[in-house]
């Protein structure tokens, strides 16, 4: 999954060509439109416009299962890798990195091949992720209480987490924390080093990640609503915008929209050769 943060764009350390900086422009800028408009759609879409009287009306939203293709849409949930994303992205960051410096150059690395090197069906798949990535930050702020931040499942992850560094031998303490100066203040008031805390706070943030303290019925129905709410606003995204469909499968005439728009950029330039070469893509024989 790509999700490229402003952080991560246009920070490479080592100093670039002109070609690579300009086709890394067009394509960080391709990344910046599908944020803009999903965030903009979304606004309208999730809360409706200042003159809604609130009376608006669900949209139609089928629950069908994941190997049914929807009205106007090309794929299935099933073929668009839908739960893999939603398992990708509800994974807690701990969980994932052991600090933020491990993140922020595992997404600069990611965001470096994505601009540099990838191609072809890869490509357009990563961006395809990305742009769901962008759906999912905006639904975020539309979850239910209980589902959201400082919810039941946030409060069970926390819970987790603090049972975990008690039975490490570090009872007491709290490392579901971020801040440099919240970190610093634990390694100091438990006589660890940073390292130690990173390393405590990984181990315990992968056993948190499966809700341990939370009865498992009770878990996997708040996970169903979690992963349906996701559905329903990858859905009406895609319904605005079935042309952004990428299966996860790659097969003969899978579409391509991202390379569709170089490539029509590429002819509007002077050279439109060069420009194809610089950009990874193909251009017709007509």
């Amino acid at each position: 999954m790509a999700d490229f943060d402003d952080e991560a764009i246009g920070a490479p350390e080592r100093r670039q060509t002109r070609p690579i900086r300009r086709r890394n422009a067009l394509l960080a800028t391709a990344i910046a439109v599908v944020i803009v408009t999903v965030t903009i759609w979304l606004a309208f879409a999730l809360t409706g416009s200042e003159s809604d009287s609130g009376d608006r009306p669900e949209p139609p939203h089928e629950t069908n299962s994941d190997s049914m293709v929807l009205p106007g849409r090309k794929y299935s949930d099933e073929d668009l890798g839908f739960e893999k994303v939603f398992q990708e992205l509800i994974v807690p960051s701990h969980a994932r990195f052991k600090s933020t410096s491990d993140r922020l150059e595992d997404r600069a690395e990611r965001e470096r091949y994505f601009l540099q090197e990838a191609v072809g069906h890869e490509r357009e798949r990563m961006y395809f992720e990305h742009n769901l990535a962008s759906v999912y930050w905006s639904a975020y702020d539309e979850l239910p209480a209980e589902l959201g931040s400082g919810g039941i499942l946030d409060q069970a992850f926390e819970t987790a987490m603090n049972e975990c560094a008690g039975a490490r031998g570090w009872p007491g303490l709290t490392p579901d924390i971020n801040t440099k100066a919240d970190v610093d203040q634990a390694v100091e008031e438990f006589g660890m080093t940073h390292e130690r805390f990173r390393e405590l706070r990984h181990e315990c943030a992968k056993e948190a990640a499966s809700y341990p303290t939370l009865d498992p019925a009770v878990r996997d129905e708040l996970f169903d609503r979690l992963r349906e709410h996701y559905r329903r606003a990858v859905h009406d995204y895609l319904r605005e915008f079935p042309e952004a469909e990428v299966p996860l499968v790659e097969h003969p005439g899978a579409p391509r929209p991202l390379e569709e728009r170089l490539i029509d950029t590429c002819l509007k330039e002077p050279d439109p050769v060069q420009c194809a070469q610089e950009y990874r893509v193909e251009l017709s024989a007509e």
